[in-house]
């Protein structure tokens, strides 16, 4: 342009009031204070210096610097822009790199595709970013943050997540974590601690509940929200057996189809059926019956108050109190044993301490003593008996093999034993003994000690008899020892009717009575006693009455009913008496 050009775009600028704008090289330069009442198109750099109000668009295609604007419509810059003090808009479209030195305060929607704040941002409304936020912290303004939203996700399949706050709340209906870890008990310093009481806490309103550790961190307690007492958590391994590491109570059935580990005092309330192998390392009490397929291996004190079984081996190395029946295959005890009811094994019984059996006992294979023992009820033994120490078998003992005494034995009560008896230290019978089968089957009795056997007192052979002596047992009467022998009574046989009648002033012929033993033998009877209604007794001693037999000795009978008494005494003088009417009429 021409210096009269020049001049002639002064004249007209300061005419419509565009005095303060110059136009240098296509560049725009506003020294002062602009007002703009229409669009303005700026298509090359730009430099704001004063106060620049715009009322509709300001659109800027090259590098554009403002002091102070005001921009009541859009604007929109495609080019660098550099903001040094307040700016005010209501859309602001920055195309390009944009560099705010100062304040910026957006009052309404604004869209950034590439921005770099030296200085503060404040947001008063909503902040929508719809890419990703890169940042090394966020704080809350009042101590609280809260992230909405139906799927939230934190983190990459391999980034760990440390909650560093001493106290976490979760306040939600469902949470949903897919094969993740949780760390707890991590701490600002030294990450985690000993583990002492951490777990997850549950809020209730009358009281709160936990999972958690223990106070030596070895095993889980748990706890419900209305729950006085706190108890442990079993756990299963790998093998899917369960593990018992505290006080466990079994208030109902139980049914397990593998091992059961118990390292704690144990109470089974009701019927327990295991399937697997039970082990038990301390004290446990067990109300109902118990029924074990496989072995049960204690190394605690254990008391059964009602029926057992175990259908395999039963290893226990410490005090074992049984209250009833007991059945098991095979039974190995270190320690003292106390069985209050009855007990049927299928195997081995083996003591290796005291045991007291308070009822009846069958085993169908060997048992071995090791220690002292005390059996109260009747024993029924199919196999061995090996006693290595004192025992003490106050009632009847049967023994369908050998006994082995190895050390002092008392036996209250009957012996007997199929096979043979071997002692070898000394032994007390204070009942009988029977050795074998029958007389014909000898078996052998083998002593190295001695055998003391006290003599029961009885009054005669059929006292002995009934009290248990067996025949050919030894008993005494006072000083006098005897020898129980057969109580079967002779079989005695009336010959003729048990009512006979004669005439009066006839002679009495009685028809007779027959008489064997138990081996058949003939023995001779007698008519022991003749009386009448009155109680008179017309025979003065027995007669023998081997067939029909006058009665001589009796004078001229009257009219009357007479009452004749016969007796058969065999040779070890068991007596058979029989009974005949006589009527005598006119």
């Amino acid at each position: 342009m021409t210096t009269l050009d020049n001049n002639l775009a002064i004249k007209y600028k300061n005419m419509v009031g565009l005095y303060n704008i110059q136009n240098i090289s296509g560049n725009t330069l506003f020294i002062g204070a602009t007002t703009i009442l229409s669009n303005l198109n700026v298509s090359n750099n730009s430099l704001l210096q004063g106060s620049l109000s715009i009322l509709s668009s300001l659109y800027i295609s090259g590098v554009t610097t403002m002091n102070t604007a005001t921009v009541n419509s859009s604007l929109n810059i495609s080019n660098n822009t550099i903001i040094t003090g307040n700016q005010t808009s209501n859309n602001l479209y920055v195309s390009g790199n944009t560099n705010i030195n100062g304040n910026l305060v957006v009052n309404n929607n604004s869209v950034f595709n590439n921005i770099s704040l030296l200085s503060s941002l404040n947001i008063l409304g909503n902040l929508q970013v719809a890419q990703n936020i890169n940042t090394n912290s966020i704080s809350a303004i009042n101590d609280q943050i809260n992230i909405n939203g139906n799927n939230i996700n934190i983190g990459s399949t391999n980034s760990i997540i440390n909650i560093l706050g001493t106290t976490t709340y979760i306040a939600s209906t469902q949470l949903k974590i897919t094969d993740k870890i949780i760390t707890l008990n991590v701490t600002n310093n030294s990450m985690v601690n000993d583990s002492t009481y951490c777990g997850i806490e549950i809020l209730g309103i009358s009281g709160n509940g936990f999972i958690r550790s223990s106070i030596d961190a070895t095993r889980f307690e748990i706890k419900a929200p209305l729950q006085n007492n706190i108890n442990y958590i079993s756990t299963i391994n790998n093998n899917g057996d369960i593990n018992i590491s505290g006080t466990t109570t079994l208030q109902n059935n139980v049914t397990l189809l593998s091992n059961f580990n118990i390292s704690g005092n144990s109470i089974l309330n009701n019927q327990t059926n295991i399937n697997g192998i039970l082990n038990i390392l301390n004290n446990t009490i067990c109300q109902n019956n118990v029924t074990i397929n496989s072995n049960l291996n204690i190394s605690g004190p254990v008391i059964f108050n009602n029926n057992i079984t175990v259908s395999s081996n039963l290893n226990s190395n410490n005090t074992l109190n049984v209250n009833n029946n007991f059945l098991i295959n095979s039974c190995n005890v270190l320690n003292d044993t106390i069985l209050n009811n009855n007990t049927t094994l299928n195997s081995s019984l083996n003591l290796l301490n005291n045991g007291i059996f308070c009822n009846n006992i069958s085993l169908l294979s060997s048992i071995n003593i090791l220690n002292n023992s005390i059996l109260n009820g009747n024993i029924t033994i199919l196999s061995n008996l090996n006693v290595s120490s004192q025992t003490l078998i106050n009632n009847n003992t049967t023994i369908n093999s050998n006994l082995f005494v190895n050390n002092n034995s008392l036996i209250n009560g009957n012996l007997n034993i199929k096979s043979n008896l071997n002692v070898s230290g000394n032994t007390n019978l204070n009942g009988n003994i029977t050795l074998g089968t029958s007389n014909t089957t000898p078996t052998n009795l083998n002593l190295i000690g001695q055998i003391i056997n006290v003599l029961p007192e009885y009054t005669d052979n059929l006292t002995a008899a009934s009290m248990g002596v067996p025949i050919w047992g030894f008993y005494r009467t006072g000083g006098i020892v005897k020898i129980r022998l057969d109580t079967t009574q002779p079989t005695i046989t009336l010959v003729g009717d048990s009512n006979y009648s004669i005439i009066f002033s006839q002679a009495y012929i009685d028809p007779g009575v027959t008489a064997i033993d138990d081996n058949n033998n003939i023995i001779i009877p007698y008519m022991t006693s003749f009386i009448n209604n009155s109680s008179t007794q017309f025979i003065n001693n027995s007669i023998a009455i081997s067939g029909p037999t006058l009665i001589s000795t009796i004078s001229q009978l009257t009219i009357d009913t007479y009452t004749i008494s016969y007796q058969a005494t065999d040779i070890i003088g068991n007596v058979s008496t029989i009974y005949r009417n006589l009527i005598v009429t006119s």
